[in-house]
């Protein structure tokens, strides 16, 4: 006898058993990721990889870091030099500045 053409019921009846779940978007780990795909397959599970640092971010550097003390509209924190009468004042003044920290802090001297 001729073998019977497989119906669209045996095909429903195929894609039942690894019927998908969801999908899951993880970052890619060298030797990591592989496993966690096949681990995830087997629930039917879909994953996904991203890179967790793009060549675009590696390469593109709009322009350099202000220094620390080059930073205008901050808040900063010293702590008193002085002496009282019970010895090193442990005082602290907290401000906030418009002006450049370098600026600001020449001022407190």
């Amino acid at each position: 006898t001729a073998p019977k053409p497989k119906t669209s019921s045996n095909r429903n009846q195929q894609s039942s058993t690894v019927k998908k779940k969801g999908l899951v978007v993880l970052p890619y780990v060298k030797n990591l990721s592989e496993g966690l795909r096949r681990i995830f397959s087997t629930h039917g599970i879909q994953t996904c990889f991203k890179p967790t640092r793009t060549l675009r971010q590696a390469l593109v550097a709009p322009k350099d870091k202000t220094p620390k003390e080059q930073k205008c509209g901050v808040v900063y924190h010293i702590q008193c030099a002085g002496q009282n009468i019970r010895g090193p004042c442990t005082e602290t003044y907290i401000g906030e500045t418009e002006r450049s920290l370098k600026t600001r802090f020449s001022e407190h001297k």
